[in-house]
């Protein structure tokens, strides 16, 4: 980056702490007007501006650091194009180990790290959110809730993202992995093994999918629970609240709870499938393949297991 640009990103910056009123300075860690901002800028080797409590390392060919905030912190190194931005009080933003990676923190308290690959991107953008993408090539990890965290790591093209208050990401021990928490207080995890999928939109619900390929968990009511795990292709889908839906031990497995506290199970075998539409209702197909249990009346159970191709319904 030459130094045209890297000075006028600087003078940006500058700009915007100028123009705060003072309760907005304050938050983000940068004096009122009239006062020396905490601001640092490097670039290449080279510090271009350190002033107060800011502070900031660049080292490589293209490397860019920013720091703006009472005791922030930025830095770029051990690598080609990483860049590091941090903004507010207490931030921090690494990027390194790696090239072309890309770390940026805005919010009080933020933190953002991409290290330990190429072309990572980490973003926390809520106060006191945390992100963190490495150990692979081509990660994502974006925490924009306050007090949010996404990790995505630990393999190649994974996708973490937590986007409400409280809400926790992680897509990790694998490639292709998708997490994305958007619940308030919700948790994603899609992890051990290729092309997981964890969603969790509910508030306060959860959604694992993992130690397989291809399993999808998806929690869209709030206090839902969604797992699909120990195989590969298994589905698991709970979208009314605190309904919960588990598809494991198998290949092919879909349990789908619509019911509100309804749950459905199915597991111990290929290619089972339960449904739980009414509500408290419960469906279980297992210890078989091909079994289907169907709960479509409020609180009534079903269970189909023992054999193969059986049938059940309530």
């Amino acid at each position: 980056m030459t130094k045209r640009v890297s000075l006028a990103l600087l003078l940006a910056l500058l700009s915007t702490v100028g123009t705060m009123t003072t309760g907005e300075a304050h938050r983000r860690g940068s004096p009122p007007g009239g006062t020396t901002p905490n601001v640092c800028l490097a670039t290449n080797n080279l510090v271009w501006v350190q002033s107060g409590s800011a502070t900031c390392a660049a080292t490589g060919p293209g490397s860019f650091a920013l720091a703006g905030g009472a005791n922030s912190s930025a830095a770029a190194s051990d690598g080609t194009a990483n860049h590091a931005i941090a903004f507010g009080s207490g931030s921090a933003a690494t990027a390194s180990q790696g090239n072309g990676n890309q770390a940026l923190a805005f919010g009080v308290g933020a933190s953002a790290t991409a290290s330990g690959g190429n072309s990572n991107a980490a973003r926390a953008s809520g106060d006191g959110s945390h992100a963190e993408a490495s150990g692979g090539d081509g990660n994502i990890a974006t925490a924009s809730g306050d007090d949010s965290y996404a990790n995505a790591g630990g393999g190649d093209g994974n996708t973490a993202i937590a986007s409400r208050d409280g809400s926790y990401a992680e897509a990790f021990g694998g490639n292709t992995n998708t997490a994305t928490a958007s619940g308030e207080a919700s948790s994603a995890r899609a992890y051990g093994g290729d092309g997981n999928a964890a969603t969790a939109s509910g508030d306060s619900s959860w959604a694992w999918a993992y130690s397989g390929d291809g399993n999808a968990a998806t929690a869209s009511g709030n206090g839902s629970h969604a797992e699909a795990y120990l195989g590969d292709d298994n589905t698991a889908t709970a979208s009314e609240d605190d309904s919960r839906a588990y598809a494991f031990n198998g290949h092919g497995n879909a349990a789908t709870a619509s019911g509100e506290a309804s749950q459905a199970d199915a597991y111990l075998g290929d290619g089972n499938t339960a449904t739980a539409s009414g509500d408290t209702s419960i469906a279980r197909a297992y210890d078989g393949d091909d079994n289907t249990a169907t709960a479509a009346t409020d609180e009534c159970s079903v269970f189909v297991s023992g054999g193969n191709n059986q049938t059940g319904s309530c």
